[in-house]
């Protein structure tokens, strides 16, 4: 059987750590409260480098991940890039790795075209 496993991204802030861990139907997922910038040193957990490293993990383990974005009020550029395009600057994985083992979804179908174009570069 297939690992799948499923990011929720919601725009805001949580008093405590930020990321909390839920159960799901269809397998494990985890809800990530953005905080939308790109770095960890300026912006910690909620960072696009931190979502990049934690993505990178669940890809590694699974066999498929899904990152949901919808919902949410927005994600900066530097944010997208950071987290998407970042997994194959940083030779963590290649585009066509991911085209194979991601999918993102998004009722706005412009994020997933910034995604995948950061992503192919």
């Amino acid at each position: 059987m297939k690992k799948q496993y499923t990011f929720v991204l919601n725009f805001g802030y949580v008093e405590s750590s930020g990321l909390s861990v839920y159960h799901w139907q269809g397998g494990p997922f985890e809800l990530y409260v953005l905080d939308a910038g790109r770095f960890k040193k300026e912006h910690g957990i909620h960072s696009g480098e931190a979502f990049k490293e934690l993505i990178a993990k669940k890809l590694q383990e699974n066999d498929t991940v899904t990152v949901l974005l919808n919902d949410t009020m927005g994600f900066g550029s530097s944010w997208i890039e950071e987290a998407f395009g970042g997994l194959v600057r940083d030779n963590t994985f290649s585009a066509y790795d991911l085209h194979k083992k991601l999918t993102i979804e998004a009722d706005d179908k412009s994020l997933i075209t910034e995604a995948w174009s950061y992503i192919d570069g």
